[in-house]
């Protein structure tokens, strides 16, 4: 008998029964209406839990932010090193002066390069670090130090903020390209301030110095500051190399002044 027939009235000739009503359930769609009035509950849910947009002092990145970038990471990093390639090949192609920067890519044409085993090792590491920051936006202390370290050791490929800044605009574009329509407005809003958030700890690594009062740090700001943009990376490395080299005959004489006045002194007591 079907369950959810409807019941049989039965009338005997002398007397008239109230007919019974038995109420009947489809355990399928009784399942399904639970399981959509469930995500549309959550989904009002998170969107209306104000512990979600609430900016984390160090960061200043939301929970909902995070997510996003967290999330949408995932997809990109499942072919990692394909796209870590494809993101040098387009910074070359770009800007084609940033290709020499690399010793082991110097020479090579943009075919060539497509296919380097060392281009595939370096965009493989990059795609690692960047890994790294999105694993740790959850820890801002060790998120600060990895960034701050990352900094520094560009420092010394006398890497600048510009070549950093030229990157983001190819790592943005290349995020659209591979997400699509994963990569909502909120989403690439969410990127652009983690990856923001993420240079201002590298450019302190970039500007850290031994001593704050090197004369020649003073003078390199000076310069940057009074040329703008008329100061090129490469006009930059240019002066960088010149005071070096001022300092080498500088410091020679220094200590040829005090070889003297150490030979005068003994003279002297002699």
């Amino acid at each position: 008998m079907d369950q959810c027939a409807l019941p049989k009235r039965d009338v005997a000739p002398t007397t008239r029964n109230v007919p019974k009503t038995t109420l009947c359930f489809d355990s399928d769609a009784v399942s399904v209406g639970t399981a959509a009035m469930g995500a549309v509950l959550s989904y009002f849910w998170e969107r209306e839990d104000p512990q979600t947009d609430i900016p984390d002092p160090q960061t200043g990145l939301t929970q909902r932010e995070r997510q996003a970038v967290v999330s949408t990471w995932a997809v990109v990093k499942l072919d990692a090193k394909r796209t870590g390639v494809e993101l040098f090949m387009r910074l070359f192609e770009a800007h084609p002066e940033y290709q020499k920067r690399f010793p082991s890519f110097r020479g090579m044409n943009l075919t060539e390069l497509r296919g380097s085993t060392k281009l595939s090792a370096h965009a493989t590491n990059v795609m690692y670090s960047l890994t790294g920051v999105v694993d740790n936006l959850e820890d801002p202390e060790c998120l600060t130090e990895l960034l701050r370290k990352l900094g520094e050791n560009h420092r010394r490929h006398e890497i600048t903020e510009k070549e950093f800044r030229d990157l983001k605009v190819v790592l943005m574009d290349l995020l659209k390209e591979k997400l699509g329509e994963q990569l909502t407005p909120q989403g690439e809003r969410a990127w652009n301030k983690t990856v923001d958030l993420a240079y201002t700890f590298i450019f302190q690594g970039l500007k850290k110095r031994e001593t704050s009062n090197d004369l020649k740090v003073v003078l390199m700001d000076l310069l940057k500051e009074k040329l703008g943009e008329q100061l090129t990376p490469q006009g930059e490395r240019a002066w960088n190399k010149t005071v070096d080299l001022a300092y080498t005959f500088i410091f020679q004489g220094l200590k040829k002044r005090e070889t003297s006045n150490v030979t005068q002194q003994y003279a002297s007591v002699a």
